[in-house]
């Protein structure tokens, strides 16, 4: 419908727009082609990301696309590493209310996951621990961890942290060696 416009550069690449129609039988949808070319290839060797979007442009501007797709990779490994690591999808869980139960168990898990991993950026720094620590040996370590301590420390030992606030909480676990 129009031709390839360039609409500006990005931190990580030149974005073009265009508007194209889609059509399936007798329908035809009108949307825009949000085309980021990237300045470095993905870990892929994709060089170009293609968006194709309904929204008006009044409600989402193309680098809004862009940025919101980009990120998008954060949501999917969470959900990833929420299947594979906690057991978020137990294929014995007949009952929807079971599975539903149980992937929020996981997500609930996930998050003392990213709690941990932020508290370990927070010191060693960030980049060192994204590159560095597996999510699938920190949750196994996790999990048998977690066995031995509800042996060895008295449940009055963990009394102190149902009170704990966000920042003491962040502090101590700065500071514990």
């Amino acid at each position: 419908m129009s031709e390839l416009s360039t609409i500006g550069k990005t931190q990580t690449g030149e974005l073009f727009e265009q508007r194209v129609q889609i059509q399936y039988g007798d329908r035809i949808l009108s949307c825009r082609r949000v085309l980021l070319k990237l300045f470095k290839p993905t870990r892929n060797g994709d060089c170009e990301i293609a968006i194709l979007s309904n929204l008006p442009e009044a409600d989402a501007r193309a680098c809004t696309i862009v940025k919101l797709y980009q990120k998008r990779w954060r949501i999917e490994t969470l959900f990833q590493t929420i299947t594979t690591n906690f057991n978020g999808e137990i294929n014995t869980l007949a009952y929807p209310k079971a599975a539903l139960f149980s992937y929020c168990m996981a997500i609930i898990a996930y998050n003392i996951l990213a709690t941990l991993k932020a508290a370990l950026g927070s010191v060693h720094g960030v980049g060192k621990i994204a590159a560095g620590l597996s999510d699938f040996y920190e949750v196994d370590e996790i999990q048998g961890t977690y066995r031995g301590m509800m042996i060895a420390i008295p449940v009055q030992e963990w009394q102190p942290f149902q009170t704990c606030s966000l920042p003491q909480m962040a502090k101590w676990l700065q500071t514990k060696p």
